[in-house]
């Protein structure tokens, strides 16, 4: 993922699928799904590119500002993952900001009981 995603550019998100430590260049499926935190923008899942090497990607045009969400649906002799990441685009609204805030806080101490 970029660092900094720009609003009204078209941006490219990639996903590299592994299993048992090698690259899945024959995936059954690669589909991205992505939507804006706060529900008001949700893509249609797409099927990924191929682009070799397990490398799969999706080039998007983000016309908003906000807090993301991507989830790669993949499948491959019979496993299906569903990996989630979120990110940003642009500049964060206030009630973004004390989500992802939260979202940070929540998380952190869900590892710890992990340990």
């Amino acid at each position: 993922m970029p660092n900094n995603f720009s609003a009204n550019e078209q941006e490219t998100i990639k996903a590299i699928l592994t299993q048992k430590g090698k690259r899945v260049e024959d995936a059954d499926f690669v589909h991205f799904e992505i939507w804006k935190q706060d529900g008001s923008i949700k893509y249609s899942m797409e099927e990924a590119k191929e682009l070799g090497n397990g490398i799969y990607s999706i080039s998007k045009d983000f016309n908003h500002d906000g807090l993301y969400f991507v989830k790669v649906h993949a499948g491959h002799n019979g496993s299906i993952i569903m990996p989630k990441k979120q990110f940003v685009v642009g500049e964060l609204s206030e009630s973004e900001l004390d989500s992802l805030q939260k979202g940070t806080q929540n998380e952190n101490e869900g590892h710890e009981h992990h340990h």
